[in-house]
């Protein structure tokens, strides 16, 4: 028979090894069954249709199988499965799946959870993966084994952590991460292969260099993703011992749901290369949208003061504009947002709307080249003339 601590509330219905272990209140419902040599901490409440496998230890206060905090769940059946040698500590929340996906939240086997862990409806998290303190899993999420998901990291819902990944303190997960990376960052970036776990799990240095390769393709060659994963495939023979490893990053590319190689590329020190390759601006108010205009680009400019400045500003405004484009015209020729009115949607909204509007784009073309006329001087004559002068009354 299981040792029940007298204090703790096990239902009748509830399936129990005869060597479970219950602590002081904890709490477990008719729908739970928990194998043989798992712990239930003091103070830990398991409920809902829960399965709890072999020599696993749940320290005091967590909640296990509650419902979804999903606002379409209505009571269905939907399950949490956790398999044998995990560890929770404490706080952690651990919640059912919904009938979005199969009804089931999986957790795999010999993971280390840490305190104030959330694992929301259908995740599905492999084995000897860590989840440190503080760590949160939205809904749909899949983390692969031996992942690694750092302290106070949020997980946005659908993202798929890849087998052997690493994110560091605090991330801000938004995209897939493939397998074998190091991430870390807001917002997310890609630092390098995460050679310290995969020297810890055995991997050879033949092995980690194909690792390497394959993360250069991703993120250093500058090649769109199917591209890219051609060129992975390529290295299938080039060290057999990898061929796995190879076939594991494939596979996880294939069925990525948010990618995490957005097509974005960091320029430091060359604006004028692209301001002039450009299809629109997105720009703070100064100098630059003068440039930009120069350049004759269709831009959206955006500016944020601190609450005294924007209030002194107000209070002193003269002109309804503040980008340097709209002043010199004398009219709203691009769009300006300031302050509150800032807002991601909205901005968005005016970029794409520069994008799919010709006409409009050729107009502000002709207003930026007037605009480009108005401004040339020729500067050098005329500073030549002023110093001449200059000297001649000297």
């Amino acid at each position: 028979m299981a040792l029940i601590h007298p204090t703790a509330v096990v239902d009748a219905a509830a399936e129990l090894d005869s060597s479970v272990r219950v602590g002081p209140y904890a709490v477990i419902g008719p729908h739970v069954r928990i194998g043989a040599g798992s712990e239930i901490g003091p103070h830990c409440v398991v409920e809902g249709r829960t399965t709890i496998g072999q020599h696993n230890r749940f320290f005091q206060f967590s909640s296990i199988g509650a419902v979804p905090q999903d606002m379409s769940y209505g009571g269905e059946p939907t399950e949490l499965v956790i398999g044998d040698h995990n560890t929770v500590r404490e706080f952690c929340t651990l919640n059912l799946g919904t009938l979005k996906e199969e009804g089931v939240t999986r957790i795999g086997s010999h993971n280390w959870i840490m305190a104030y862990v959330h694992v929301a409806h259908d995740v599905r998290i492999g084995d000897r993966t860590v989840l440190a303190n503080g760590a949160t899993l939205a809904g749909h999420v899949h983390v692969g084994d031996w992942a690694t998901v750092g302290g106070l990291t949020g997980v946005h819902q659908f993202v798929h952590i890849g087998a052997h990944a690493m994110i560091g303190f605090q991330g801000h997960v938004a995209q897939d991460v493939p397998p074998f990376m190091t991430v870390d960052g807001n917002p997310l970036q890609a630092r390098a292969v995460n050679m310290t776990g995969l020297k810890r799990r055995g991997f050879s240095d033949e092995r980690t260099a194909v690792i390497r390769r394959m993360h250069k393709l991703l993120y250093r060659s500058s090649l769109p993703l199917a591209e890219a994963m051609e060129a992975i495939a390529a290295l299938k023979g080039s060290e057999p011992s990898a061929d796995g490893d190879i076939a594991v990053m494939l596979d996880f590319l294939a069925g990525a749901k948010r990618d995490s190689r957005l097509p974005l590329m960091l320029v430091d020190g060359r604006s004028h290369e692209v301001l002039a390759a450009c299809d629109v601006t997105l720009i703070a108010s100064g100098t630059a949208t003068l440039e930009a205009a120069l350049y004759k680009r269709p831009m959206v400019i955006v500016y944020r003061l601190g609450w005294l400045n924007w209030q002194l500003m107000r209070r002193m405004a003269y002109q309804p504009w503040f980008g340097l484009p709209n002043i010199l015209l004398k009219d709203f020729v691009v769009p300006e947002f300031i302050q509150d009115a800032a807002e991601p949607e909205a901005i968005a909204q005016a970029g794409l709307a520069w994008l799919d509007d010709a006409p409009r784009q050729e107009r502000l073309q002709r207003q930026f080249t007037d605009l480009h006329l108005s401004l040339r001087q020729d500067t050098a004559a005329r500073s030549s003339d002023a110093l001449a002068t200059l000297l001649q009354n000297a």
